[in-house]
């Protein structure tokens, strides 16, 4: 077990850490931060991506094959849970006797410089919500260090170091990774059984989510929108000091006076009763008016003026890949979105009915055979506003494939479902369709390469 100062040593001038999966969106800023405290840095990762070669550009030696070379002169190894034990990249350092750290053991220490440390965690909304809060403490200038898991336009990617007394992170919690922050203000926006291989039921994330929350302190405060049953039961179980959100009842902020105009809502914001201010949000959707009222509880309890509050909101247009304007396809808007579980698919869905799109084709990408598995009956309803869903094939992550659980038969089991094969075919078959208005690309894995082939002669 590492100790305090065994991780200013490893974290030191004088180190050499090798990232192993640098090409994930929180490992490559998590990388990049620290080279600009000086430490010498390298990465490896499986597929080449504009991230891994963002990283070559900053000087970053990057490596896609496994070579034992690679490990000269490195002190230790940062990895991320993607990467099993056994997997050479991780059991060669291991028999070297170098320290192996993961993502969140890293970041858990690198935050302690930090005195409000706010991680957002939950099923779904994390990378909006940072998002949101960046504009937030950008509009109160207050310096933040931002570390996000999806590009934010405001600073021009994962990362910002920043020079003030606030860290804004994501707080995953897959593996319990989350577990091995120290966040001063700990934000859930809500809680629903997912990654099924990690989480075998309900109980079992709800559990985590508890200690995940309890982990502020009796100093700090857990955020909870409980407008989901589990999240309700993990604030009713937390120990610490808490407030509750909610955009549809009472509860410590919750949102009064809703009004949704070509898809974007504004609401008075009310906290135990008393109305604060007005809020117009800058992204689409009902469902981003829980996230906002999460930003608005974390940033109201580090002392962020309410009207720098406002002003954030109002200007914060979104991040990458959440119903993200792409292009156009023969005049047609082509859409980019990272849902991959039901609940996220249903409120995008319903963003883009909101914004005025009747007519809707979407591709969706399955992410993982367990997921798939678990939600068979969710994946073939929750399409029912498209017109037509193409299910493009399973994209496995980390998991071998299960018997009978495949593109193919999720497309036989959806009332409005197509199987058309690989993304060129799919783009091909979309290219010859005319009757859309909104051309929806939804999945976590590596669908966004149809979205390139469908704006290479897009309009």
């Amino acid at each position: 077990m590492l100790n305090f100062c065994d991780f200013e040593q490893i974290f030191s001038p004088d180190s050499h850490l090798l990232f192993a999966g640098v090409g994930g969106v929180s490992m490559s800023a998590l990388c990049r931060l620290c080279q600009e405290k000086g430490i010498r840095v390298s990465g490896y990762d499986a597929t080449e991506s504009s991230v891994t070669h963002s990283l070559a550009s900053l000087g970053i030696p990057i490596y896609y094959d496994f070579s034992e070379a690679m490990y000269d002169s490195v002190t230790a190894v940062i990895y991320t849970a993607a990467i099993h034990a056994e997997d050479p990249i991780l059991a060669y350092p291991s028999s070297l006797g170098l320290p192996l750290i993961s993502r969140a053991d890293a970041l858990g220490f690198l935050s302690l410089e930090k005195k409000h440390r706010i991680g957002v965690a939950g099923t779904h909304g994390k990378s909006t919500t940072t998002g949101m809060l960046t504009s937030i403490f950008l509009a109160a200038n207050r310096d933040p260090m931002v570390l996000g898991g999806a590009g934010i336009p405001e600073i021009g990617g994962t990362l910002r170091l920043g020079g003030g007394d606030d860290l804004i992170f994501e707080a995953c919690e897959y593996q319990d990774s989350f577990l091995h922050f120290s966040p001063t203000t700990a934000i859930i926006l809500d809680v629903e059984h997912d990654h099924v291989d990690y989480f075998p039921t309900e109980e079992s994330i709800v559990k985590s989510f508890v200690r995940y929350a309890d982990l502020v302190g009796d100093d700090g405060l857990a955020v909870i929108n409980c407008d989901t049953p589990l999240a309700q039961t993990v604030s009713e179980r937390a120990a610490k000091s808490k407030v509750c959100v909610s955009q549809t009842g009472d509860a410590d902020y919750c949102a009064k006076n809703r009004k949704i105009k070509r898809g974007f809502a504004s609401f008075d914001t009310l906290y135990r009763g008393e109305k604060l201010f007005s809020v117009t949000l800058g992204v689409p959707g009902t469902f981003q008016i829980g996230n906002a009222l999460c930003a608005i509880a974390a940033a109201r309890a580090c002392g962020v003026e309410d009207d720098a509050i406002v002003r954030g909101l109002a200007s914060f247009h979104g991040v990458e890949r959440r119903f993200q304007m792409r292009g156009t396809l023969h005049g047609v808007p082509v859409v980019d979105d990272y849902a991959h579980h039901p609940t996220e698919i249903a409120a995008t869905l319903s963003a883009a009915r909101e914004c005025g799109y009747e007519n809707i084709v979407c591709v969706f990408q399955p992410h993982t055979f367990t997921r798939t598995e678990a939600f068979w009956a969710e994946f073939t309803s929750v399409f029912s506003p498209c017109r037509e869903v193409i299910f493009a094939d399973i994209y496995p992550a980390r998991e071998e494939p299960i018997e009978d659980i495949c593109a193919e038969h999720l497309a036989r089991d959806a009332k409005n479902g197509r199987y058309c094969g690989d993304f060129h075919a799919i783009a091909e078959y979309l290219k010859a369709d005319r009757a859309a208005d909104l051309y929806l690309i939804m999945g976590a894995g590596s669908i966004i390469a149809l979205t390139d082939l469908l704006l290479e002669d897009g309009e």
